[in-house]
């Protein structure tokens, strides 16, 4: 799907995480990882990114929350729709192979929450193995998102599908 959402040039960012390599599973670097793909992607994002590091230089010793915020979601918010021809796309993928049960959760609820303050043409896309508390944290603090499975096999190495509506809009969360 990301080389699919690449090729049309709507890959706004793609993180893929990984149990067996160290560095692809820190999730302090999610959010600067996403903010730094964020701004290769649009020199508008790039922009309101670079303005957040200016004012607040000490950015990384921030909670993943106001990292969050300062990074992607008021860059992102700051744009108008007149910025693209066309909605593009954040995919977060393996998130059940990110940190620990807590810090998975954390990182869903804050993609999900923050996706709610996204404009309309910012999609997230997020897969995970279907892992219980990946599960749990859907339907506790995430009211708004759905569970579905990809395949209806009953496979335990299945994805989970999810989708989360914000802003009149349906996104799904994979």
């Amino acid at each position: 799907m990301s080389d699919c959402f690449g090729h049309l040039k709507r890959l706004g960012g793609y993180i893929s995480f990984s149990q067996n390599i160290e560095e692809k599973s820190n999730p302090a670097d999610v959010i600067r990882t996403l903010a730094y793909q964020l701004s290769m992607f649009n020199a508008q994002i790039a922009h309101g990114i670079s303005v957040a590091m200016e004012q607040d230089p000490h950015f990384a010793a921030l909670s993943l929350q106001l990292q969050f915020q300062k990074l992607v979601v008021e860059p992102l918010c700051a744009m108008g729709a007149q910025s693209f021809q066309g909605p593009f796309l954040i995919i977060i993928d393996a998130l059940d192979e990110c940190g620990t049960a807590h810090e998975q959760e954390g990182i869903l609820t804050l993609l999900v929450k923050g996706s709610r303050l996204f404009p309309s043409f910012v999609h997230i896309l997020i897969t995970s193995c279907p892992v219980y508390d990946i599960q749990w944290a859907c339907k506790g603090p995430c009211r708004d998102v759905f569970e579905y499975a990809i395949d209806g096999s009953g496979n335990d190495d299945q994805s989970l599908s999810l989708q989360t509506s914000h802003s009149g809009s349906s996104h799904e969360i994979t």
